[in-house]
């Protein structure tokens, strides 16, 4: 088995343990979702709540599900109505966020999950001071066989994003 074959096979067996983890905590987003919806109506005074919320709430890790392999690079885990966000722990202190929509089309996730999402994705998971890095690997490196994306996020500033210059 060549390198493309094993990673299709790993990105194959990725999907089935996100969808695993979606049946798993289907309930848990109705849980979250209400208690976010009670602490936002109450911080701005609205006595009816809106019927649908969007904000990431972390899910705790005694509410992972126990009949999923546990990888032991996960370190957190946080979910929406729309999004499963999922950190790892990678090499030299960089982490990977991994993002998929909870809503399915066909045999695969949703698409469409723009720029504007991963940077609110990113900031809500608690990493909106740091930089992250989307990888388009060369063309002989290419595996796409789920509707998800990856960002690398960097323990440290990266030298060739365009920051805004503060005028003296």
């Amino acid at each position: 088995m060549n390198d493309t074959q094993r990673l299709i096979r790993l990105l194959d067996e990725l999907t089935e343990l996100c969808d695993e983890w979606l049946r798993h905590l289907n309930g848990y987003v109705n849980r979250c979702g209400k208690q976010l919806l009670d602490v936002i109506a109450s911080d701005v005074g609205i006595k009816s709540k809106p019927a649908k919320h969007d904000r990431l709430c972390q899910v705790p890790r005694k509410e992972w599900p126990t009949d999923v392999p546990e990888d032991i690079k996960r370190i957190e885990v946080w979910l929406s109505y729309s999004f499963l966000v999922q950190i790892f722990s990678e090499q030299n202190g960089i982490e990977r966020m991994s993002v998929c929509r909870t809503e399915r089309e066909g045999h695969s996730w949703k698409e469409n999950i723009t720029w504007d999402d991963l940077q609110n994705l990113k900031n809500e998971c608690g990493r909106g001071k740091k930089d992250a890095v989307e990888l388009y690997p060369a063309d002989k490196d290419v595996v796409n066989v789920a509707n998800m994306r990856h960002l690398w996020i960097m323990p440290q500033p990266v030298s060739f994003v365009w920051r805004i210059q503060k005028c003296k």
